[in-house]
């Protein structure tokens, strides 16, 4: 073991695959933040080990990427296969090259910790401990992803340090993971079979350069611990809405030869649906529920929308009255708000051919218990590929989009403009400030209806809505960028008061990703004090609370199973407190650590020069010159080096 360690190649490739395994174990379904340390300790080896070697320090930084990926992310070549329609060996050939584009930041930190290792570096003599952090999170700010997960979420598990985003967000949590494993790594690093290693923490200089990790370690336990026990205290006694999250484990939207027909799709709403709300409704009645909300996943309803006007019905996949009549039938069935997933279209001017073109948007919307449309939000994060061309707005504007062939020159969606957030009514609540209601102009309000619809607006016409408070939709992916969800905050004049999640996961199969990226947006929940409420088409479903913890629903499962169709009820806590430190001021934390390292680079400059200036004093017994008088010390004798013997022997 010890000369596989030692041997180049060999202990590239087998440092790589243990990182692999060691980081994919911290994430879900695994949740085992301890072993992210190690991970990065064989980091900071290899950076060590191979720093004089740009070559080595990219090859191995790739190797890391694709272990990475291969043991935690590999549900990618499921999403090629099934979403992209690829052979198996072609998916398996495209994740090679997703796992190095797409991961930059493990081969880029590889090469900065190689080079800061470098004595020419080293020289600079600035803390470590400040320094290897404030790279490895801006890496984290500067370098893209498609799957947006940060350092700081391999630490996340960790239901303490957890806390802290409350005030530095998913960032802050990335440096304090490599500032402790960076820490512990020097303050390990060794050979533990060796009896030497041991002595060395008799030394009180060993223990006061480790003072500065214990003490941060510690606090942030403590703080995390304290926090993390009063927002559970304190959400006990706030106010709550009901809420049902049905899943309906609905086919998968494929087109062409895979293209699912109209009776599987129509089973689904007059079925599925129908029938899960009848289980729930009796559910809630043993229990004293009250539904208020009513909340259906992405692409419950593949291909149709509830918009109708003269476009809509024109459109294969257009307006369905079923589609419609079943969101009444829903929002009558539980006196509740109905808030689901539909494409949204409308009509533009092609900008470089002057022409008409159809926009169609990823996008939800809200009927109120009254019948009518309260609002609807248009998806705005679109993800790369599946939804959109990438930098599609770039192309477009600079005209280069005529450069690419017009089969697929237009995205698949067009992004959505409006932080736009979605009314609810609740008996138990009183709104703080009057809430406006933007009925969308998406309907032709003028369409002639189907017999039932209009029986179903005639009943519930006389219901009163009157909006207490607004929830925060999010589609998919959106729900992983932190900076998403600060612009929400910031770009409405009142706060949400919870956070809803909808998203189809069905395309990775029964595979980590769902629980992955419920874990990823997870932390969210903590850096806004909003609780989460997640609803999927196949799983995993449930909610996160203000501390965040996974919720208990009061019917049925923690999380729901993967491509099976269930339901769960929530009381969601409604917060209506101030934004937290992070949401009101963002990463603006990481102008501290430059602020730092700037510092004690003018210090050291500051001390060099004085040293220049002012040398010390000769010793006593040193060589001393007095006028023309000079010491002569005696030449050491010359001892001739003995030949020394050829290996051939000659």
């Amino acid at each position: 073991m010890n000369k596989l360690w030692k041997a180049p190649f060999q202990s590239m490739v087998f440092s790589a695959i243990a990182f692999g395994i060691l980081s994919a174990l911290s994430l879900e379904p695994f949740n085992f933040p301890l072993t992210t340390y190690p991970a990065l300790w064989i980091l900071f080896y290899q950076a060590q080990l191979q720093s004089l070697s740009v070559k080595r320090l990219l090859w191995f930084g790739f190797m890391a990427a694709f272990w990475l990926c291969v043991f935690g992310f590999y549900w990618t070549i499921y999403l090629f296969t099934v979403y992209g329609g690829l052979p198996l060996y072609l998916s398996v050939f495209t994740f090679i090259p997703y796992t190095f584009l797409l991961n930059l930041k493990i081969p880029f930190l590889m090469l900065a910790l190689g080079i800061l290792n470098r004595n020419k570096y080293r020289k600079l003599r600035l803390p470590s401990l400040i320094l290897i952090p404030t790279v490895a999170v801006s890496l984290d700010f500067l370098l893209p992803q498609v799957f947006n997960w940060y350092w700081g979420n391999l630490i996340a598990g960790n239901p303490y340090f957890a806390q802290l985003a409350e005030y530095v967000g998913i960032h802050g949590l990335s440096f304090l993971l490599v500032f402790l494993s960076y820490g512990s790594y020097k303050l390990l690093q060794g050979k533990p079979w060796t009896s030497i290693y041991w002595h060395r923490f008799k030394s009180a200089y060993r223990w006061k350069v480790a003072s500065p990790i214990v003490v941060v370690a510690v606090l942030g336990l403590a703080l995390g611990a304290y926090k993390k026990s009063s927002i559970e205290a304190m959400q006990s006694d706030l106010p709550h809405v009901t809420a049902l999250t049905i899943q309906p484990n609905s086919p998968l939207e494929k087109y062409g030869e895979r293209e699912v027909t109209w009776p599987v799709i129509r089973d689904v709403m007059v079925k599925t649906i129908p029938s899960l709300a009848d289980r729930a409704k009796e559910e809630a009645a043993k229990k004293d529920l009250d539904i208020g909300l009513v909340v259906l996943p992405e692409s419950a309803v593949p291909y149709f929308t509830t918009q109708d006007n003269f476009l809509t019905r024109k459109l294969p996949y257009g307006y369905r009255p079923e589609y419609e009549q079943m969101v009444l039938e829903l929002a009558k069935q539980f006196d509740a708000e109905v808030f689901f997933n539909q494409n949204a279209f409308g009509i533009s001017r092609d900008p470089n051919t002057g022409m008409p073109r159809r926009d169609v948007f990823n996008s939800s919307a809200l009927f109120a218990r009254n019948g009518k449309r309260a609002g609807y939000y248009h998806k705005q994060i679109l993800i790369a590929f599946g939804e959109q061309i990438p930098y599609a707005q770039f192309l477009e504007d600079t005209g280069l989009i005529m450069l690419v062939p017009e089969s697929v020159r237009y995205s698949r969606f067009r992004p959505g403009e409006l932080f736009t957030l979605l009314p609810y009514h609740s008996p138990d609540l009183e709104p703080e400030k009057p809430i406006e209601v933007r009925y969308n102009a998406l309907s032709d309000p003028q369409a002639i209806k189907t017999e039932e619809i209009q029986n179903l607006q005639e009943t519930l016409e006389d219901r009163q809505f009157f909006p207490t408070g607004q929830f925060m939709p999010l589609i998919c992916y959106e729900v992983l960028s932190p900076d998403y969800i600060r612009d929400y905050f910031n770009e409405n004049d009142a706060n949400p008061d919870f956070m809803v999640n909808i998203t189809q996961d069905k395309w990775y199969g029964k595979t980590v990703e769902s629980f992955q990226h419920f874990e990823l947006g997870r932390i969210r929940a903590i850096e806004t004090r909003r609780a989460l409420l997640r609803s999927t088409n196949s799983g995993t479903s449930g909610m996160i609370d203000l501390a965040g913890n996974y919720a208990t629903p009061e019917v049925g499962p923690e999380l729901t199973g993967q491509e099976v169709e269930d339901f769960q009820i929530f009381r969601v806590p409604v917060n209506r407190a101030e934004p937290t430190v992070y949401v009101t001021y963002g990463d603006s934390w990481f102008f501290l650590p430059f602020l730092a390292l700037g510092g004690f680079w003018l210090i050291r400059r500051r001390n060099q020069s004085i040293t220049g200036r002012n040398p010390r004093p000769a010793s006593p017994g040193a060589n001393v010159e007095t006028g023309s008088a000079k010491v002569q010390m005696p030449r050491k004798k010359s001892t001739p080096r003995r030949p020394t013997r050829r290996r051939n022997g000659k």
